[in-house]
């Protein structure tokens, strides 16, 4: 059996990151099982790797997380970079997001990234800074005064929507981790053949 030790993934100025231990594997062993982790859940690994050097493989591809409104709940695309360094008997791995996908303009936005920092945080924020971070938001657009009707009317609906969407997709993120620390970390059975 295998013991390994980690730590929670953080998040930090636009990504996530953590590093996690692998006893007793190599350099090799861990590149091997990253590429596996790659094929298993992006579909192809050559498709999505950007680079993938003894030491650090770059994965580009994308990632849906949930979003919900009231009774609805869609899934907000974003455009991703997965960097995963190896060093003997430990990996880090690097969540960074790059883009939004925008159906209204059928366009990817990287200026958007940062109005999702509440989402993505390791920590819900509190019902007041949700406000004032709506109230800031609609005063750029010039709307400040549909944003404090539609906080009055709807603030309470809109925090606890707030809740749920970040719950989801903070709770899909750390999946994410899981698998990678499992595949990685997990024993290799050879099948005799």
């Amino acid at each position: 059996m295998i013991t390994y030790v980690t730590q929670a993934q953080e998040y930090k100025d636009g990504y996530y990151y953590k590093v996690i231990t692998a006893e007793g594997k190599s350099i090799d062993n861990i590149r091997t099982s990253a590429r596996e982790w790659v094929s298993e859940n992006y579909g192809s690994a050559e498709s999505v790797i950007d680079l993938d050097t003894e030491t650090k493989m770059i994965v580009k591809g994308q990632l849906a997380l949930p979003q919900t409104s009231g009774k609805y709940r869609v899934d907000a695309k974003f455009k991703t970079t997965l960097t995963i360094s190896y060093k003997e008997s430990r990996f880090k791995v690097d969540l960074r997001f790059n883009s939004i996908f925008n159906p209204i303009t059928n366009t990817w936005d990287s200026s958007q990234i940062s109005q999702y920092n509440h989402l993505f945080a390791n920590e819900a924020i509190t019902k007041e800074e949700f406000f004032e971070m709506t109230r800031k938001a609609f005063k750029e657009k010039n709307i400040a005064k549909m944003g404090d009707r539609m906080l009055k009317n709807k603030g309470d609906s809109m925090y606890a929507d707030y809740l749920i969407s970040r719950k989801d997709s903070y709770g899909k993120i750390v999946g994410i981790y899981e698998s990678i620390e499992t595949k990685i970390n997990s024993q290799s059975i050879e099948e005799d053949w």
